[in-house]
């Protein structure tokens, strides 16, 4: 039995880092989204991930995407790309 898995691919998804996670280094870390809810107070969805690879594997972080035009119950299991630059964090899913 063959089953279909869906890939969703967000170019520029803008997120607010957690304070936590302000002292990530710049770089690309492969990360695995852990839980998803939406917040309304901040009309945005707080996204748990975790690094699956690296210095940094294991570390939980929080994240708030502003634009996001998903459901977060979707989100939630999928493999993610977590960029950062200048401190900037950019989320992809592969």
């Amino acid at each position: 039995m063959t089953q279909k898995v869906k890939h969703f691919r967000i170019n520029a998804l803008r997120v607010n880092m957690s304070r936590t996670m302000s002292t990530l280094p710049d770089d690309t870390y492969d990360a695995f989204i852990i839980d998803a809810q939406r917040d309304d107070e901040r009309d945005a969805i707080r996204i748990e991930l975790t690094i699956t690879t690296g210095d940094h594997k294991s570390d939980v972080l929080a994240i708030y995407a502003t634009n996001l035009e998903r459901d977060s119950i979707e989100l939630i299991g999928l493999p993610a790309r977590l960029h950062v630059r200048d401190g900037v964090p950019r989320l992809t899913f592969d």
